[in-house]
């Protein structure tokens, strides 16, 4: 389920399904900053992080950082 910047990210960590909200944190421990048609923010450990919805991950550059401070940890 995707919008532009709230929406719902379905997740899937092993076996378990969950879903989750802007705000909330990622069973990875990282926090889902938005959720767009075609990507997700989180913020991990100071980091924001856009990462590509439906990208192969073998081609895509792994996601830059941006510490500029906002919406970061």
């Amino acid at each position: 389920m995707v919008s532009d910047g709230g929406g719902t990210a379905l997740v899937v960590s092993g076996k378990e399904l969950s879903r989750v909200q802007p705000g909330q944190d990622l069973p990875d421990g990282a926090r889902l900053l938005e959720v767009r048609s075609d990507r997700i923010v989180i913020s991990d450990q100071g980091c924001r992080r856009t990462l590509m919805l439906f990208a192969d991950p073998k081609a895509a550059p792994a996601p830059e950082c941006d510490t500029s401070g906002e919406n970061a940890d």
